[in-house]
């Protein structure tokens, strides 16, 4: 009767470990595809030059450094002037830190004037939604540069 109950409790243990296992995976999976989402939409909206869009990727606690104005000198008059449009995202997924609270996205990017460029996204879950809190493009520099 031991024997049974030991059994019985050591099955119960194991279903629950590999239970929190499986969802934990699969609600990192979906958080993942959540964010992606996200910033498909930012890059559309930096390729199309629609700030409306741009803007609503962002955190409202950015709400006076997302403007209008920072949005054409900086993305605009600066990325969009050296680097070009976006023209491919690979998502660096063991690179990327995927904490739940506030994830780090990377990418590896080829931009129409420049092939090689890192996008690093930082986002913030604002009121139950992620957004946005940081985007940049890094030109990635070989030693023969």
């Amino acid at each position: 009767m031991r024997k049974n109950i030991k059994l019985l409790a050591v099955l119960l243990l194991l279903v629950f470990f590999i239970n929190n296992y499986v969802f934990a995976e699969t609600s990192k999976d979906y958080l993942i595809k959540v964010w992606n989402v996200i910033v498909n939409k930012v890059l559309l909206a930096y390729n199309s030059e629609n700030y409306n869009d741009f803007r609503s990727c962002f955190a409202d606690a950015l709400s006076s450094a997302a403007t209008k104005s920072y949005f054409e000198e900086i993305y605009l008059g600066t990325y969009k002037k050296n680097l070009g449009f976006v023209e491919s995202v690979k998502f660096l997924k063991n690179q990327s830190s995927l904490d739940s609270f506030f994830p780090v996205l990377l990418y590896q990017a080829q931009f129409e004037k420049y092939k090689d460029v890192l996008i690093t996204v930082n986002f913030a879950n604002e009121d139950g939604r992620y957004r946005i809190t940081s985007l940049r493009f890094d030109k990635q520099y070989s030693l023969q540069e």
